[in-house]
């Protein structure tokens, strides 16, 4: 009997205590950007299924917001959700952001095809109109800084201010913006040479978490989480299957 009862206290302590955890937490309510195959309206894409399983490993269940990116960031900043996804490292205040990243950004320079025929990187930025979608903040990872910045609110109008000499370069994430490319080239607002890509900058993302106990919490959870699934090689088949480049 003694034995039994011993046996019984041990399973108890031998038990991971991360369900009992995240069940006193709740669940973990992420926010994104409308992306095509990344964080969709309809709950799918590549983000969605990797932070459905490395938090559902760890007990918790997710909630799923879609937000422009810059309202993604008040939302994190006013404590309204616990992370945005497809943050830049220390990108801005009031917010945590872990040790690990879960992907990266290949940042390309969208241009009108007789411009730049000698592309040099960052040194092309230089005295040039650059556009980015507002509150993503490019300039604080560029090396170069002497360009005038021009934020926009959706990537269809940078192709407007483009073809109207508004804007000289756009820059944004490669997936996103040959998205948004090939949606122009088919509703035919763009000919197939009419721009040309190259690279800016390589950043890596991470989810911003709310700046209180609860985010400390999360972030930690979060590089537990992915330093498991990197080593197990489970989320690479996830990259695999959205034709994302996998990042680690």
């Amino acid at each position: 009997m003694q034995a039994a009862i011993i046996i019984a206290i041990f399973c108890i302590l031998s038990t991971p205590q991360k369900n009992v955890y995240a069940k006193e937490q709740g669940p973990i309510s992420l926010v994104g950007e409308d992306l095509e195959d990344i964080t969709q309206t309809d709950g799918k894409g590549l983000y969605w299924e990797v932070f459905e399983k490395i938090f559902l490993d760890a007990g918790f269940q997710i909630e799923k917001k879609i937000q422009p990116y810059a309202r993604g960031q008040h939302l994190v900043q006013h404590k309204k959700v616990d992370g945005l996804i497809g943050a830049y490292k220390d990108e801005f205040d009031q917010a945590i952001f872990p040790k690990l990243h879960f992907d990266h950004d290949k940042v390309l320079a969208l241009f009108r095809s007789g411009d730049f025929k000698n592309w040099q990187g960052q040194p092309s930025l230089s005295n040039k109109v650059v556009a980015w979608i507002r509150g993503y903040e490019y300039d604080a990872y560029l090396e170069i800084k002497d360009f005038t910045i021009k934020q926009l609110k959706n990537r269809s109008q940078a192709f407007q201010m483009l073809k109207r000499g508004r804007i000289d370069i756009f820059l944004d994430p490669k997936e996103d913006l040959n998205n948004e490319l090939q949606k122009q080239i088919e509703k035919k607002m763009v000919k197939k040479d009419e721009f040309k890509t190259q690279l800016a900058i390589t950043l890596n993302l991470y989810i911003a978490f709310q700046d209180t106990e609860r985010g400390k919490n999360l972030a930690s959870v979060y590089d537990q989480q992915i330093a498991k699934f990197v080593k197990n090689g489970k989320l690479k088949p996830l990259f695999e299957k959205w034709g994302v480049e996998y990042p680690h």
